[in-house]
């Protein structure tokens, strides 16, 4: 009876000897996949995983090759070498840009430049003569033309499209007055849409009829707008140049960070004692597709732990 029951559990033994090396024959085809099962659920349930694994399915020797190929650290240093290659040659690509740009926005600024000089002359030929006859024609009649460039100019001084009648009357009353807000106007808050739309408009509708002997007082006030708006807009130019400067040189920031990244990867992957570790230490995009099977795998395994829990000693009670 002793012998008898001797007999049985080494035969028990033997079986579980049997899965084992079959368990780590699979450790080799896909270690990582019944090593994560082994730490989450137990050595009892990777063999019973493993075992499933068995009955199903014969051992796939490509696709260990393609594991092995895919987590050798060989490919892993050229796969993060590419990545650092591909960061240089944007940045490259960013500096390039970055020189067109720069060329780009010293000819803006100089333009800026010009048109400030060309404001400030325009300033000078309204004169408190100039404003008085202005003043005395408004007050007399309106006219369409005038009306136009009175309004859509003290506009601008007040942050407006246009004016009313008042506030025209109000702001050209007096010359220091109509100064001081002429001379504070900040072009840089200037709306770019009442720029062009200023713009627009005296050369499709009152031009023409500016230019006629009826409306002479009013040709300086025309043209310290148009020089307005030519400056404001030249403004707006100048801080859109300005803003792509800033986005390249942060691209290139950023791309130098994956560089340092990728370049002290490479100097852990000597290092360390295994592959996976060396691709935990870079959180990037790049090694996103390890980290979706690891993921994969986890779901696999906590689907499995309900049907395998009890698997081990169902299976032995049988023998």
């Amino acid at each position: 009876m002793v012998l008898r029951e001797k007999s049985y559990y080494q035969c028990k033994l033997c079986l579980f000897n049997f899965f084992l090396m079959t368990l780590i024959q699979f450790f080799i085809q896909d270690k990582y996949y019944y090593m994560d099962a082994w730490q989450t659920a137990g050595p009892a349930a990777a063999l019973a995983l493993a075992v499933r694994d068995i009955i199903h399915k014969p051992l796939n020797w490509d696709r260990y090759r393609d594991l092995e190929n895919e987590l050798n650290q060989e490919n892993l240093v050229e796969f993060v070498q590419n990545f650092a290659d591909k960061y240089k040659q944007e940045i490259r690509t960013n500096l390039a840009q970055l020189t067109n740009e720069k060329s780009t926005l010293d000819v803006i600024v100089y333009d800026l430049e010009k048109a400030q000089e060309s404001v400030d002359q325009a300033k000078r030929e309204i004169t408190a003569e100039t404003l008085k006859k202005a003043y005395q024609f408004l007050e007399k009649k309106q006219a369409e033309p005038v009306s136009f460039v009175m309004e859509a100019l003290v506009g601008l001084l007040r942050g407006m499209r246009r004016a009313d009648t008042k506030s025209v009357e109000l702001y050209i009353k007096k010359h220091e007055g109509f100064m001081i807000g002429v001379n504070r106007l900040d072009l840089k808050k200037m709306n770019p849409q009442y720029c062009q739309e200023h713009l627009d408009n005296l050369k499709r509708k009152y031009n023409a009829a500016l230019n006629s002997e009826e409306f002479v007082i009013f040709l300086p006030f025309r043209t310290l707008l148009v020089q307005i708006l030519i400056a404001g807009l030249t403004v707006q130019d100048v801080a859109k140049v300005e803003s792509k400067i800033h986005d390249y040189q942060t691209q290139i920031l950023n791309h130098e960070r994956e560089i340092e990244k990728c370049e002290l990867l490479l100097k852990s992957i000597d290092v360390k004692d295994g592959v996976k570790q060396d691709y935990e230490l870079y959180n990037g995009q790049q090694f996103a597709f390890f980290k979706e099977r690891q993921a994969q795998v986890e779901v696999q395994i906590k689907k499995l732990q309900v049907k395998l829990a009890n698997f081990d000693q169902e299976f032995f009670a049988g023998l």
